[in-house]
């Protein structure tokens, strides 16, 4: 029987192969035969040069061929031509060339402290992902460099816990991996819900990985805060000014069925698709920005194996096309399973070696997330547009105030911290009075874990949920007690030398800001204690006592003493209160707590305390006049 063979169409695809040292692109043909089984042959024409591509047998009716054509890297007239023993049908398309695709393929587990898990094994779970990932860098040791296993350590406390409690065999051979550029660390501490943050506590974010950076010579060079849908503007500047140049967040769209977009997606970046722009601070410095859409792509829907990411990859590009997508390059973002606080996975290694044994491009490469910001800004980073603003967040500063109570005690601990540093640093120089370095240390980290975005369970209801936010509370708790133990302690080494004209009793009023200050003083009779009481020889027993006796210890709230507290007989009675500078007397009130409701800080402990020692609910308030900037006023009594 005669063929007649007609073409239907030809559509590129995104496939590449290379043959010896030529690149050649795969088209898929519908050739549609109205007779019986035929032979056939292509031949393709463009810029003047003709090439001759076997089909082989084409059966009757309409069916699908792959073949492959030479690479065409400019917009051009294609001419192809259908033989079968003679011409059989021609057509002329307008070529527009095919990207050759870069597919960043970059592993992480979003880290959530608790929601899947009680907070503690959260952390766990952590550390067994990174010795995964750690076997998997061994165990890939030989591949080929594309598919060799990396890894994006999301957030520095997971490595901090690890190396906190790790052997040291463990941890050197991770460091090892670190340094080679196969392992990455992010420049943040958490998911910090950014707009909870004071100035200094989003700056102190990047204190525990560069402490990393120093301590253990590894590279610091991206950053990201993920499933937090909103980011302040601060944080392109904080980033750009540390050396981080890279940023990528995992904004999750989710939450705008009922809230604004992060921006005018008519000119940013159209709905739902990604995109690089460089995010300008307010100081005018720059950081490179991505733009996915949501934060992971598990294994059950890409990338579980070869032939599935053959069916979905070509799609996905396609619609990055459609929708203006401008790279060749793109990142995606894998985990091993739909969860937060999911473990690596070599699943994606193995189908990277598979697809890059077969093909040239799209070319697969398990990769970091620097690697791929360095590709871009190498080759399209003139090109990228800048933005400048905020991008308000739409979910977490709401999800803060349910729990109003400890987020107010972190937004207290937040300004307490600096006065804390302040007064701490004074005492050190002017005192024999070691700088508290680790308290210090230990209060930021908890004051970050409590605005770390991890709000409790994820279905928050029931024991499990109790005990996610008992665990999240603390951290409000203890960066509060820490901050204020450092803060006393440092006040009192301060005033024990300050010398005074007179005996008596003195209150000192200390201002810790840059600027003179005139403030309402609360100068209660006997105020909290701080969380730590030192142990110091008593002075006042060693009179007397022989060089062979062992001295006598006891512990104060202050350092080498106890800390001063009024005796109840100095209200009883009128007094004068003078203002040391001027010689003026102040007037002053004495103010009582009288039902655990009042709005006074801690009303119901100084009520009940009151009871036992009524100092603890009586006070002194007065107007302090002219404090001057980082010092400090005496009243005497």
């Amino acid at each position: 029987m005669t063929a007649y063979l007609r073409l239907e169409s030809i559509e590129p695809t995104v496939f590449f192969v290379r043959v010896k040292e030529e690149l050649r692109q795969i088209i898929k043909l519908k050739i549609l035969n109205r007779g019986g089984v035929a032979e056939a042959d292509l031949k393709v024409e463009f810029d003047s040069k003709t090439y001759q591509i076997r089909i082989g047998e084409v059966k009757p009716g309409l069916a699908e061929y792959e073949v492959e054509i030479p690479d065409v890297r400019r917009p051009t007239e294609v001419k192809f031509t259908l033989f079968s023993g003679g011409l059989q049908d021609e057509k002329i398309l307008k070529w527009k060339p095919t990207r050759h695709w870069r597919i960043y393929i970059v592993q992480e587990s979003h880290h959530d402290l608790g929601y899947t898990d009680l907070p503690q094994k959260a952390l766990k779970e952590q550390m067994e992902f990174i010795d995964l990932a750690v076997r998997f860098c061994e165990e890939t040791t030989d591949w080929p460099e594309d598919s060799k296993f990396r890894y994006s350590i999301e957030q520095s406390w997971s490595l901090i816990n690890y190396i906190r409690h790790k052997p040291v065999r463990s941890v050197e051979k991770l460091l090892k991996f670190i340094r080679e550029g196969r392992i990455e660390v992010s420049a943040l501490y958490g998911n910090e819900i950014s707009e909870l943050c004071g100035h200094e506590e989003l700056i102190r974010l990047l204190y525990p990985s560069f402490a990393l950076k120093r301590k253990y010579g590894i590279p610091i060079e991206y950053a990201e805060i993920t499933d937090v849908p909103g980011l302040s503007w601060a944080l392109a500047m904080i980033l750009s000014n540390c050396g981080v140049r890279y940023f990528s967040p995992g904004m999750p769209r989710g939450y705008f069925r009922h809230a604004h977009p992060f921006w005018d997606e008519s000119k940013v970046v159209p709905k739902g698709m990604p995109r690089l722009f460089y995010w300008v601070g307010p100081d005018g410095s720059k950081i490179l920005f991505w733009y996915g859409p949501g934060y992971g792509i598990s294994e059950t829907y890409f990338l579980s194996g070869y032939k599935s990411t053959c069916k979905i990859l070509p799609e996905i590009l396609a619609e990055l096309e459609d929708n203006g997508y401008p790279y060749d390059a793109v990142r995606f973002r894998v985990q091993k399973a739909h969860r937060d606080n999911a473990p690596p996975s070599l699943v994606f290694s193995q189908v990277a070696r598979e697809w890059n044994r077969r093909w040239a491009y799209p070319r697969m490469i398990i990769a970091t997330n620097s690697m791929f910001f360095k590709y871009i800004e190498k080759k399209f980073g003139d090109e990228l547009e800048r933005f400048r603003g905020e991008l308000p967040d739409t979910d977490y500063v709401v999800g803060a105030s349910s729990t109003a109570y400890e987020t107010g005690i972190n937004r207290i601990t937040h300004d307490m911290m600096l006065s804390a540093e302040k007064f701490s640093t004074i005492a050190s120089i002017i005192a024999d009075y070691e700088y508290p370095a680790e308290t210090l240390r230990e209060a930021y980290e908890h004051m970050l874990l409590y605005d770390e975005h991890t709000w409790g369970q994820a279905n928050p209801i029931g024991p499990a949920q109790e005990a996610n936010w008992a665990e999240k509370a603390l951290h409000a708790y203890k960066a509060s007690a820490l901050a204020h133990d450092v803060l006393i302690k440092s006040l009192n080494v301060i005033v024990d030398k300050i010398r005074l004209e007179y005996d008596g009793y003195y209150i000192i009023v200390f201002n810790p800001l840059l600027w003179s200050r005139s403030d309402i003083v609360y100068a209660y009779l006997r105020e909290p204690e701080p969380c730590g009481r030192p142990i110091h020889q008593l002075k006042e027993a060693t009179e007397g006592i022989s060089a062979e006796e062992p001295p006598i210890l006891v512990s104060g709230s202050a350092i080498g003493r106890d800390a001063i507290r009024l005796p109840s007989s100095i209200i009883n009675e009128p007094f004068e209160l003078i203002d040391e500078e001027t010689g003026r007397r102040v007037p002053y009130q004495i103010i009582e707590v009288s039902s655990p409701y009042d709005p006074i800080p801690y009303a119901a402990y100084r009520y009940a305390m009151g009871h036992l020692d009524r100092r603890y609910a009586r006070a002194i308030v007065f107007l302090a006049e002219n404090l001057p900037p980082m010092g400090y006023k005496a009243y005497r009594i």
